[in-house]
């Protein structure tokens, strides 16, 4: 790949496409996120002729340092980076720049002067530490920000961007947790293939109706084994599976929601439940190590991660897991693309249908990730049991249009956020479980 780079006429511009696309792989070490260009590095080094410092051209500084996570994210750096927080290199994740250079652009030199370089790795040029520094002198312009007016964080119930699609998701599942209906998910829970003795043995308010499917008809869960749930609400999935890897297993939920970690705790302590445990995070980086799993489940929660990262799931799965091990999903999957009205609807995402993937995407992001035996298999559910099980009043769950969320998601409509333009919707026609 270097020759073929060495025979173009590269620019800079070149280098930060290459970073884009190479930015959204995922490497076995973290590590390596840098070295593993360092060829590339080489032979835009000769071409450009310019000084190179962990991922950044130091006559182009204004622009390489202006990166960004891809989706609007917020920079959160891996606390076992050996990076500097400065680098693309140090984040997680897709990252993106600014506007692309045009040809003239890219033959400037940037106004920041770099005056020295301290804590480079004299062994490896192209790597970088945590502890690397950059001395910059430039020129300072006054510049003023005006206070707007606040705004909604989905403008018109349009989606914007990655993080407010996450503030959005919180809301309405921080409402879920504080607002659960027992006859609604009992029906909810029944409709997808729970047993009656399961909804009898699982504890109390741990149900609350989100599921689209039963990940144990397919999990084979054995005495011993550690199973995570990836999404876990308020335990549902949990103390059941917690239940069936016995005293000698172990059954660990991930969720990022405050609210539902608090009721899976309080649940947790009120029924000894000694072999479980809940950790707050992101689906898209779990705080687990390495090869720590025997099976992960998960139901009707990867559909609600933003598009530009669902990849991130689907790669952490294959960290976590061990060799040989498992995965049994139960999501929302389309039949047919969604028209613009719908997937920009802000309360059928959080319901779990806008934010949903076809049953190809769903497949190749498993491969992509490593796995090789994939089995996708069709349930033919009625999803308009959501609708149907809250006509007496209960609050609707996962898939079914909300009629309110918290205030933080969307300014000052703050709880009535009615979706009467879904209320007709046939879910059936749209979507399906798998």
């Amino acid at each position: 790949m270097g020759a073929r780079l060495a025979s173009k006429n590269l620019t800079v511009q070149d280098w930060y496409d290459l970073v884009e696309i190479y930015a959204a792989r995922r490497l076995t070490r973290q590590s390596d996120r840098l070295r593993a260009i360092a060829r590339l590095a080489v032979t835009f080094k000769e071409v450009l002729q310019e000084d190179y410092e962990a991922g950044l051209w130091t006559h182009d500084l204004h622009y390489g340092l202006n990166w960004r996570l891809e989706g609007g994210a917020l920079h959160d750096q891996d606390a076992k980076a050996l990076f500097p927080s400065w680098s693309w290199a140090s984040s997680r994740g897709p990252v993106c720049f600014g506007e692309p250079h045009t040809n003239a652009e890219s033959e400037e030199k940037s106004a920041l002067k770099l005056r020295s370089v301290s804590g480079r790795s004299p062994n490896d040029p192209y790597g970088a530490t945590s502890q690397m520094h950059l001395h910059i002198t430039g020129r300072v312009r006054r510049a003023v920000l005006r206070q707007e007016e606040p705004r909604s964080l989905f403008a018109s119930d349009h989606i914007k961007g990655t993080e407010s699609i996450y503030a959005s998701v919180n809301s309405h599942y921080g409402a879920a947790a504080e607002n659960g209906d027992s006859n609604y998910s009992h029906a909810v829970a029944s409709a997808f293939g729970y047993s009656a003795s399961e909804l009898a043995n699982a504890p109390a308010d741990s149900n609350l109706g989100l599921s689209c499917g039963n990940p144990f008809a397919i999990a084979n869960l054995r005495e011993g084994e550690t199973v995570v749930d990836l999404g876990s609400g308020a335990g549902f999935d949990v103390f059941q599976a917690a239940k069936k890897v016995g005293a000698k297993g172990k059954a660990v939920g991930i969720d990022m929601n405050d609210d539902m970690l608090a009721k899976a705790k309080s649940i947790k302590q009120k029924t000894n439940a000694d072999n479980t445990n809940f950790i707050k995070s992101r689906i898209t980086e779990i705080e687990l190590p390495d090869s720590s799993a025997d099976c992960i489940i998960s139901n009707c929660v990867i559909n609600l991660v933003p598009e530009a990262e669902k990849q991130l799931v689907f790669n952490e799965m294959l960290r976590v897991l061990k060799p040989g091990g498992r995965v049994a999903v139960s999501d929302i999957l389309l039949n047919k693309d969604l028209t613009d009205k719908l997937k920009n609807n802000v309360a059928l995402y959080v319901a779990c249908v806008a934010g949903a993937s076809k049953v190809d995407g769903y497949e190749r992001y498993l491969r992509e990730a490593g796995f090789k035996d994939v089995m996708i298999v069709p349930d033919r559910s009625d999803l308009n049991v959501y609708k149907t099980a809250s006509k007496d009043g209960g609050e609707v769950g996962c898939c079914g249009p909300s009629s309110s969320v918290k205030t933080s998601g969307f300014g000052n409509k703050n709880r009535e956020v009615v979706s009467a333009d879904l209320k007709d919707v046939d879910l059936n026609e749209w979507a399906g479980k798998s």
